[in-house]
């Protein structure tokens, strides 16, 4: 399969994620959006769904995928802003006993996710 071919069936999971219309519904198609655009070099869009899903996992006491999108969001927007995003992520992994956040992320977030990359 193509990689356009995988990226648009993602977006075709989260259409139907977000069809779910429950609270926890919109973040999860946000944060799949988000590594679509990642992947697609839209740095400025990727930034915009993980911030949308952060806000979602947090309204929705799901801490753990909060900082996973806090951590995406940390590697895109970089610089002072980005190692203050990170911090805060690793520390709830960190209390949360995630051994490595790095892997976790690439298990619920792929993508790719260096700014500089785009």
């Amino acid at each position: 399969e193509r990689p356009a071919s995988r990226l648009a069936l993602a977006e075709r999971d989260a259409r139907q994620i977000e069809r779910e219309a429950m609270p926890w519904s919109d973040p999860f198609a946000q944060l799949i959006r988000a590594s679509v655009a990642a992947l697609r070099g839209d740095v400025p869009a990727a930034v915009d769904f993980l911030s949308y899903a952060e806000s979602g996992f947090e309204a929705t006491d799901q801490g753990l995928y909060a900082a996973v999108a806090r951590f995406r969001r940390a590697q895109l927007v970089g610089g002072l802003e980005g190692e203050g995003l990170m911090a805060e992520a690793e520390a709830w992994m960190t209390k949360a006993r995630v051994a490595n956040p790095a892997r976790l992320c690439m298990a619920f977030a792929p993508g790719r996710w260096d700014a500089s990359a785009s």
